[in-house]
């Protein structure tokens, strides 16, 4: 964590909100809090129909367990409800109706088996003008809850 006008360290941006641990000082000894295990934004996270939050990545096991399935590209996870996931996927070939079954049924095994999933096969994901590709974006986060 730097200061506003700190003049010799280096100056990283995150957002109010990210999820991170706060250290009261660096292990290298710095005097200033440090951040720790930055895991992202809170618009990132997925809210399990319980109302937890959980954190969901695309790569490793997950990303070989979706390439075993069918060629896939570009994945985007949206959050469009309590219960709805649509992964936007963007593939070498036009998916077949069961790799986008298996599809679904592995975003949730890896997520939680109570999401409703739609696979919308799309030509490319679009990642907006900015370039960040945030793999999930959580679109009911701001969102009022249903009681």
């Amino acid at each position: 964590v730097t200061g506003l006008h700190a003049t010799a360290t280096p100056v990283l941006r995150y957002w109010l909100g990210d999820i991170a641990r706060l250290l009261p000082r660096h292990p290298c000894g710095h005097a200033g809090p440090a951040l720790a295990d930055l895991q992202g934004r809170r618009r990132s996270l997925l809210r399990l129909p319980d109302g937890r939050h959980r954190l969901y990545h695309m790569g490793g096991a997950a990303t070989s367990a979706w390439l075993a399935i069918a060629p896939v590209r570009e994945v985007r996870i949206l959050q469009t409800g309590e219960r709805e996931l649509v992964a936007e996927v963007a593939a070498a070939r036009p998916l077949t109706g069961e790799e986008c079954a298996r599809l679904a049924a592995q975003l949730r095994s890896e997520t939680s088996p109570d999401f409703a999933v739609r696979i919308a096969q799309v030509p490319r994901v679009d990642w907006g003008r900015g370039g960040k590709r945030m793999v999930v974006v959580n679109l009911i986060e701001d969102a009022p809850r249903r009681p």
